[in-house]
């Protein structure tokens, strides 16, 4: 399987690898503090993906998990599979329902993966 890498290099530096993570950005209502939806997303860095995205909306955000990899294309894989199994409840773009069963996958199944890669 080919495995594609991000890498930061500067002049005169040995390459780095960039991770590549797969985050849960949770929306809480402004009002009620309920737990609305969840963002399904990939980034460099899950937390500056949250503060770009609390700077448009007056909901409270919060990154309730993120798993890094090594290969921005593994992570891509995870994400668009993760996406793929909830479809049927996408609210819009990579917005979804806080639903049970997703909520139970982020609880159970990532933190499990996290622990035995």
């Amino acid at each position: 399987m080919e495995t594609t890498h991000r890498f930061c290099v500067g002049a005169g530096e040995t390459p780095v690898i960039i991770p590549s993570a797969v985050y849960f950005i949770g929306s809480y209502h402004w009002k009620t503090a309920e737990l609305e939806a969840i963002k399904i997303g990939k980034a460099n860095d899950p937390e500056g993906r949250l503060k770009a995205f609390q700077t448009g909306t007056p909901h409270t955000l919060k990154l309730m998990y993120s798993m890094l990899f090594t290969s921005e294309k593994l992570a891509l894989e995870i994400e668009k599979h993760i996406q793929d199994r909830y479809a049927a409840f996408r609210i819009h773009g990579d917005w979804f329902e806080a639903t049970e069963a997703l909520l139970y996958q982020i609880e159970t199944r990532f933190r499990f993966m996290e622990k035995h890669p």
